[in-house]
């Protein structure tokens, strides 16, 4: 019986750990990161810090297909970190990383197309001198996600969105198009399923959208602003 307590109160303790941490998915390449929730903060601890810094690698066996080198951020530039602050309103740590567009000081952007199968970060000061150990991204919920190909990069205008109208090109119609509108923040607004090569759309505001048009093998991006 003692036997059976002790594994269930290690179990338990295994999740008020993972806690502590969560990322989640919200859109492809983009994650969403809280930290601290009740106030624990075993993994790090912020020392009243109302910013947490962000710094991140990626292996060369965590992606698909293996990148030819692994990608740092910069410790010693802290301005170039990802970072998560703390909301008053959740009582935790929060922010959002858009792997898409990370840049890694020294080896840049990684590659339109890839799978990002996980990548490992720590928790740190503005100085660098406080810090997590090394965290790896999928013990926290991180789920594997593939980075999306530029329209301009891969050299064809599958869609247009110009005057409240969406207009999607007969190739990619015969493709079964379904459309994600994102805000900024990775958080989805509406998803459509495109059945005409000309579709009425109206965004729910002014500001600035990523439109992912998702077809049977492959996903295009646009940023649009109004």
């Amino acid at each position: 019986m003692k036997r059976k307590l002790l594994v269930l109160l290690l179990g338990l303790s295994g999740m008020v750990l993972h806690a502590q941490l969560t990322i989640t998915n919200v859109s492809p390449g983009v994650v969403e990161l809280s930290y601290g929730a009740n106030g624990d903060y075993s993994i790090y601890d912020p020392q009243g810090d109302a910013t947490i810094y962000i710094y991140m690698w990626v292996d060369q066996n965590q992606t698909s297909p293996q990148i030819g080198q692994q990608y740092n951020d910069d410790w010693n530039d802290a301005a170039t970190l990802e970072t998560i602050t703390w909301d008053s309103n959740q009582n935790k740590f929060v922010g959002t990383i858009n792997l898409n567009q990370h840049n890694f000081p020294g080896e840049g952007i990684l590659p339109d197309g890839t799978q990002l199968l996980d990548f490992k970060l720590i928790l740190r000061n503005q100085a660098g001198n406080r810090q997590s150990a090394d965290l790896t991204a999928s013990t926290y919920g991180f789920q594997s996600t593939t980075l999306p190909v530029e329209t301009v990069k891969a050299g064809i205008q599958p869609f247009v969105f110009s005057g409240e109208k969406l207009y999607v090109s007969h190739q990619l119609m015969e493709r079964d198009p379904v459309l994600f509108i994102y805000d900024l923040c990775g958080r989805l607004v509406e998803k459509i399923d495109i059945e005409n090569e000309e579709t009425s759309l109206t965004l729910p505001g002014r500001g600035v959208y990523i439109f992912m048009l998702e077809t049977t093998d492959k996903a295009y991006f646009q940023k649009i602003g109004r």
